[in-house]
């Protein structure tokens, strides 16, 4: 199974498929774009779609499944997938390597994807405080970094809706800014549906309201959330 989740005790392959989830072994085998073959969706008006194919080749007209991969559940309720799966290695080798800075971690990066290539299945990055705090209190030494995807934690003494209202707008700007994502794997779900925007433009917004307009008319699959709000 090329994708795996911390939550993979608890999480469900529909669920996954649904959020796009990434996982930690993203920088090698990809996205779930990449690696379903074909899925079985249920509509919301009980129809039942099947694009149940294990081809890995079919250039018969619209790639239907894309539409689902990462919906969240607006679009249909996926009830059976169709994924690759690749060899399992038989080897898993992990190296813990220090550096004095930032900047050596990101060239550590680039010469570890430059010389082992699709081996290097995941490379992440913890400072040395985050070392100490989590070896302290949780007794583990596993540290995601590869591909790109950046976690910011802000702490403050107590929840502040004006600390909230200040740093949302910079961390979205300074995203849309660099060229990046608002949500790289956790989603849209309520909380981030009113900020696409950053990440889309007013034509794709425009095109998945519609999307979201014929597949689901009464708006009975996972309300509220994922699309902007209507105004």
């Amino acid at each position: 199974m090329p994708l795996d989740l911390g939550a993979k005790g608890s999480c469900h392959i529909g669920g996954n498929v649904a959020t796009n989830a990434g996982g930690l072994r993203f920088l090698r085998y990809g996205s779930l774009h990449g690696t379903i073959l074909g899925l079985e969706v249920v509509l919301a008006d009980g129809t039942t779609l099947n694009c149940l194919t294990s081809l890995r080749k079919d250039n018969t007209g619209y790639d239907l499944k894309q539409l689902f991969i990462g919906s969240e559940g607006t679009l249909g309720v996926i009830t059976a997938v169709s994924i690759l799966c690749p060899p399992k290695p038989k080897a898993v080798n992990v190296a813990f390597l220090g550096c004095p800075g930032f900047a050596e971690v990101l060239q550590t990066f680039s010469t570890c994807k430059r010389m082992l290539g699709e081996v290097l299945s995941a490379f992440e990055f913890m400072d040395a405080e985050c070392m100490q705090l989590v070896g302290r209190h949780l007794h583990l030494t596993c540290p995601v970094q590869g591909d790109g995807n950046l976690h910011l934690n802000v702490t403050a003494e107590a929840y502040s809706t004006s600390l909230l209202a200040a740093l949302e707008p910079y961390v979205y700007e300074w995203t849309a800014s660099q060229q990046g994502s608002i949500s790289a794997e956790h989603g849209v779900g309520f909380k981030k549906r009113d900020v696409l925007s950053y990440s889309k433009p007013p034509a794709a917004l425009q095109l998945m309201c519609q999307l979201k307009a014929l597949l689901d008319p009464k708006g009975i699959l996972n309300p509220y959330k994922t699309l902007p709000t209507q105004t």
